[in-house]
């Protein structure tokens, strides 16, 4: 009943949130094109509002009757969501220059700024789009701690925040698994969000991931997307394939630590130094690699011996501008290598994308781990 209540009112607030964007966006379309006519007025605000419903009416659709059908509702009402946001932005700026250069002796068009806004706005989107699937490889050389000789040798990959699901398919999928592949990796590391949270294709994805190449093993640890999988065991099918979910628990090899630590449960708090210390093969003299989905507690993990941990979840913010949203709200750890004495954190941007199918913010990317 709590849980119900508490997804009511996230929906609500996104709702409102993304309403508020349309009702922006409608002042700047009635502003750019003059438009007075109090019918044609009307007509933009219907199409507007009905706009503003599509994308959590397609979620719920494409989760109760994932079909073909649905997959392109949902897919198409997450385009629209980044485009207004773009929209958002173009018209802005371009308003901005009109009025600044008003003061000066130029004839200047409202409506021409407004198109070019217009036309801004979809070359940025299409790069977006065109930035999902061109997937980098980051290379990260980890100097910090005092590594085994023979983990110089080792190619390790890290990814997170894949989300596969009704958009990011089967398609994204193997191109990722061929990218992983071809860097030849003794370990891959998954640290959480490998599924966008709706459910189906479970099947489907798991004997896909089971072509992942990765000699000495591959680790997986859950992140928030996988605690809205209600009623689904992803678990289950993961479990039947070489994927070892990492729940609280570590396994050693050639003297390194990898400790996984599990997301809390929907809604949920977890102390991560008290999980750590319920590890009882926890050493903290044994260099160690912690896998967790969010890039917090750091001071705590550093002074509990973990020498480099590796997290997700905050996309470095997807979309432009909210990269400068994740900086602030996780101290400048949302993205890239951190390092203090012998300490280390990498945050991954992710490989996927989460509702809209676009990232102007970042890269999608695959780790390689460099241990020098």
């Amino acid at each position: 009943m709590k849980t119900r209540l508490m997804m009511i009112v996230f929906l609500f607030i996104a709702y409102l949130v993304i309403l508020t964007g349309h009702m922006i966006l409608y002042f700047f379309l009635s502003r750019s094109f003059f438009v007075s006519n109090p019918e044609a007025r009307i007509n933009l605000a219907i199409i507007l509002l009905a706009l503003s419903m599509t994308f959590l009416i397609s979620s719920v659709l494409v989760h109760l009757y994932s079909s073909f059908l649905t997959r392109i509702f949902y897919t198409i009402s997450g385009l629209w969501l980044g485009l207004m946001l773009n929209l958002i932005i173009a018209f802005s700026f371009s308003f901005f220059v009109y009025y600044f250069l008003s003061f000066l002796p130029f004839n200047l068009s409202l409506k021409m700024f407004s198109i070019v806004s217009v036309l801004l706005a979809l070359l940025f989107s299409i790069y977006g789009v065109y930035n999902v699937y061109n997937i980098k490889i980051e290379e990260v050389n980890i100097s910090r701690g005092t590594w085994p000789e023979v983990w110089k040798d080792k190619n390790v990959v890290f990814l997170s925040d894949v989300h596969l699901g009704e958009t990011l398919g089967e398609s994204f999928l193997e191109r990722l698994i061929l990218k992983i592949n071809s860097l030849d990796p003794n370990i891959v590391l998954i640290g959480g969000d490998l599924f966008d949270g709706i459910d189906g294709h479970l099947e489907e994805f798991s004997k896909l991931i089971d072509k992942i190449e990765a000699r000495e093993g591959i680790y997986f640890v859950s992140g928030n997307h996988e605690t809205y999988m209600r009623g689904v065991d992803y678990s289950t099918e993961l479990k039947k394939t070489k994927v070892h979910i990492l729940e609280d628990e570590l396994i050693e090899i050639d003297g390194v630590q990898i400790v996984g630590i599990s997301y809390p449960e929907m809604h949920g708090l977890k102390n991560m130094t008290e999980t750590l210390n319920l590890i009882n093969s926890y050493k903290k003299e044994i260099p160690s690699i912690l896998l967790f989905h969010e890039p917090k507690n750091i001071g705590a993990m550093k002074e509990a011996g973990i020498n480099l941990m590796l997290s997700g979840h905050t996309h470095k913010g997807q979309m432009w501008p909210f990269g400068f949203v994740t900086k602030y709200l996780f101290k400048g750890a949302d993205y890239g290598l951190l390092e203090k004495d012998d300490f280390s954190i990498y945050t991954s941007s992710g490989a996927g994308v989460w509702g809209p199918n676009m990232r102007t913010s970042g890269k999608s990317e695959i780790v390689k781990i460099i241990f020098n």
